[in-house]
């Protein structure tokens, strides 16, 4: 499932009249079962609240879940990926392992804290 055109529209411009938002948001609190969803991969992550709400969701849901890569956006910078690093770390579960990735020179690679 790639939500990323979805998201990149939300952060970037506000909700026309009508839009989904505006709607009660029952995915917020509803409860999915995703036990069988293993990997995920989200690209162009920026950190906005809508990603955030649905990420932290999704560790919820996906019981199975064993590893999950997060691509940032290359517009977010060094200091809010190292945030955004340790609040979907705060997310996770011990089990799961989880790859970062940011663009160099538009390139995607592994990213490193300094921590």
């Amino acid at each position: 499932m790639d939500l990323s055109d979805y998201f990149i529209r939300k952060t970037q411009a506000e909700c026309p009249q009508g839009c989904i938002c505006g709607q009660p948001s029952n995915w917020k609190t509803e409860e999915l079962k995703l036990n069988c969803l293993r990997e995920v991969e989200i690209r162009q992550f920026r950190g906005s609240d809508h990603e955030l709400v649905f990420s932290k969701r999704l560790f919820t849901w996906a019981t199975g879940l064993k590893r999950i890569a997060v691509a940032f956006n290359d517009s977010v910078a060094e200091s809010t990926t190292k945030e955004l690093c340790k609040m979907l770390r705060t997310f996770s579960r011990p089990e799961i392992c989880m790859d970062f990735y940011v663009y160099q020179n538009k390139v995607k690679v592994l990213y490193a804290s300094e921590d």
